[in-house]
């Protein structure tokens, strides 16, 4: 980049973070981020040059390959598109020839730390609600070329933070938000909202409404915590549904309708149940359903793996925002519950 060369004093261009920006600085958009210098370029994911290494990434969303954990991620390089398309699927192999490329990886020999900002369409717990948001200094390293999910070859790079600095915010979209079956699921329970509110204002003139809450809470009791034990209260549509916009998510709901006080519960704070026992209970019942539903979906060779994800991201996003957490933790979590009260009984 020449600009870089031709005058090193832009702000932009130094290496680390910037006066007037620190972690958590939020944008509502790239030209806001640019105007601040922290990632100039409007739309390139790489800003640096070859010669002395990056300044600063962001991670958007634009290659499904890219992984997230908070302090490490796996970055996708630059290219692998015609010289002429800057959006749009990768149509040919990346290589280090690429300029950006090399710069990232001249950054991997000389350990300088480089700027990092995620936007809001990262599939990623730590992705912000909305915007960009400048995440702190990463080290870059393993710089290599890999077979890709396309069968093309991308340029990978693993990203480490930096120490010593403020923590990442990890819960301002929980985990089930950011993963395929729960991005949906917010559509389609904007869609059902519309879709009631309609149903209630035409049933309002004929007199025979009945709303979906007053028909699920009638099944269970507020005060006994009890799972049906009818194995096939729900006959399961073919499975090639999960692919389909709404239709996955209507069947992990719809899973859940005879506990949905449970659930409802469990979304009260701590200070509103007698205890945090109450709160354990109800997290045991709801794993006691959880683990029915998958050994019904087992009988009938359903994707076990794929339920059992998504059924309890499901109940992840019925926790306090504070309590947010990754589905396969909720579930580690029931299971030392579970355990825990199993031998207590086995000591009475």
């Amino acid at each position: 980049m020449p600009g870089l060369k031709r005058k090193p004093d832009i702000p932009g261009a130094r290496f680390g973070s910037l006066p007037g920006c620190p972690v958590g600085t939020r944008w509502a958009d790239r030209r806001s981020c640019s105007a601040d210098h922290v990632h100039p370029p409007l739309q390139a994911g790489i800003y640096g040059r070859k010669a002395d290494g990056a300044r600063s990434v962001v991670l958007g969303g634009g290659f499904d390959e890219d992984e997230d954990h908070g302090d490490t991620f796996t970055y996708i390089g630059s290219g692998g598109r015609e010289s002429d398309v800057r959006w749009g699927p990768q149509t040919r192999d990346q290589s280090f020839e690429n300029t950006l490329n090399q710069s990232l990886r001249m950054s991997a020999l000389l350990q300088k730390p480089v700027r990092v900002i995620r936007g809001s369409e990262l599939k990623s717990v730590y992705a912000p609600y909305a915007g960009f948001r400048y995440d702190g200094l990463y080290t870059v390293h393993n710089p290599r070329e890999e077979m890709g999910g396309a069968g093309l070859v991308v340029c990978k790079f693993d990203f480490q933070r930096c120490p010593d600095q403020p923590p990442l915010p990890r819960s301002e979209i929980p985990l089930s938000e950011r993963d395929d079956i729960t991005m949906r699921r917010v559509k389609f329970k904007k869609t059902r909202k519309q879709e009631q509110g309609n149903a209630v204002a035409s049933s309002s003139r004929t007199g025979l409404s009945k709303s979906r809450g007053e028909s699920v809470s009638s099944r269970a009791s507020a005060d006994v915590i009890e799972i049906s034990d009818d194995e096939d209260e729900y006959e399961d549509e073919d499975e090639e549904d999960q692919e389909d916009l709404f239709a996955a998510i209507d069947k992990v709901e719809r899973e859940f309708q005879i506990v949905q006080q449970e659930l409802q519960r469990l979304n009260q704070p701590s200070d509103d149940l007698r205890d945090k026992r109450g709160r354990r209970e109800l997290l045991i019942a709801i794993g006691h359903h959880v683990d029915k539903v998958l050994k019904r979906k087992k009988a009938r060779s359903a994707d076990v793996g794929w339920w059992r994800h998504e059924l309890w991201a499901y109940v992840s996003t019925f926790l306090p925002t504070a309590k947010t957490m990754d589905p396969s933790h909720l579930e580690e979590l029931y299971l030392k519950y579970e355990k825990r009260e199993k031998e207590k009984k086995r000591r009475r």
